[in-house]
């Protein structure tokens, strides 16, 4: 019992200083990242749950735990409490007492779910996470036709992410029309479940896409981060990240058969840029 109180308190120390950035793919949290990071309040562990096996790599450190305890594997609730408790006691130890944010997208969240886990129910990792009364940001991107165009974009460069100096090699894309309003409604849907399971928690702040898209973090923004979780944002912020998409017009090759599509189920709204 002693240990297991023991346990908890460094836990509750850690979540003190621990950040997890929220959102689906392509909605700005590289962006926000580097603008957080670059007040130096804060050090970066990126998107753990990427397939890229960097240094601090959930998958990299499950390995080396799943070698020396096999029994860990068994996605039972105890096990997978107990893997992630470790994963973030191993950060919080990199990060030499500092704090630290974590990307979690909204399509991870299954890598730390228990077998008997429905689809339909709220993710077992965030139940962890506000468990541990972790701090949150939920990044939005409310127009998820642009969330859209920016992933095809990302498949055919194969980049996430232009400095200044840089320019991605193809911007024109074509959508498909058979699927896209299937798809951009999906991605309404995920956005509304997350923010219906953090609508009530205490240590969760909600930033729109749009309110970073100019590359930096305003009063308002700052405040919010301030009064939601006591993150101070002093200084100016920049960012090395350019956004590179211009107007839906220009960049969907499509695009008159998109307008057709969208029209006719309501959707229209997201052409607006």
């Amino acid at each position: 019992m002693q240990n297991q109180n023991n346990q908890k308190l460094v836990l509750q120390d850690i979540s003190k200083k621990m950040i997890v950035l929220i959102s689906t793919q392509r909605s700005g949290t590289n962006l926000l990242r580097s603008l957080l990071m670059s007040t130096g309040n804060l050090i970066d562990f990126k998107e753990v749950f990427h397939n890229n096996i960097t240094k601090h790599n959930f998958f990299r450190f499950r390995r080396d735990i799943f070698n020396k305890n096999p029994h860990l594997s068994i996605p039972t609730p105890e096990n997978i409490r107990h893997l992630f408790n470790q994963y973030i006691k191993y950060l919080a130890v990199q990060a030499n007492n500092n704090s630290f944010i974590i990307d979690i997208k909204y399509n991870s969240f299954c890598h730390l779910s228990p077998c008997w886990q429905s689809p339909l129910q709220k993710p077992f990792l965030l139940n962890i996470i506000q468990e541990n009364e972790m701090k949150i940001i939920h990044l939005i991107r409310d127009n998820v036709l642009e969330t859209e165009c920016s992933m095809q974009v990302l498949h055919k460069n194969k980049k996430a992410c232009y400095t200044h100096e840089e320019n991605p090699k193809y911007m024109s894309i074509r959508l498909n029309t058979d699927k896209i309003v299937e798809q951009l409604k999906y991605r309404q849907k995920e956005i509304s479940f997350f923010q219906n399971y953090l609508d009530k928690y205490k240590n969760s702040c909600t930033i729109k896409y749009s309110e970073i898209a100019k590359g930096s973090l305003s009063d308002e923004v700052r405040e919010r981060l301030y009064q939601c979780l006591g993150l101070i944002i002093t200084g100016n912020t920049k960012t090395p990240y350019k956004k590179i998409a211009g107007s839906k017009k220009e960049m969907i090759e499509n695009y008159d058969e998109v307008v057709d599509v969208l029209n006719t189920n309501e959707l229209s709204y997201l052409l607006d840029d």
